[in-house]
């Protein structure tokens, strides 16, 4: 996996979890990566020491980039979105 900063953040904390190898969506992964993706949410919701976060992930023509990614982000107010 790699993990960075959006550059076009819309949260103060704004990363991408991204698989190193090619999958369009998530109907092309394996559980393996999932299980891998989820670990690091956790990670940086530990290491960021957050109570609370929110994942995003686009499926189809809801896609901007046509790579498997999550966005992960926290730090704003609840009532923000």
């Amino acid at each position: 996996l790699v993990v960075f900063k959006d550059n076009q953040p819309n949260a103060p904390i704004h990363y991408l979890i991204v698989p190193k190898k090619h999958y369009e969506s998530f109907s092309d992964v394996s559980d393996d990566i999932l299980i891998k993706m989820k670990e690091m949410m956790l990670t940086l919701a530990k290491e960021k020491e957050l109570k609370a976060f929110r994942i995003v992930a686009n499926w189809g023509d809801y896609q901007a980039v046509k790579h498997l990614h999550i966005h992960f982000t926290s730090g704003f107010k609840k009532e923000d979105y």
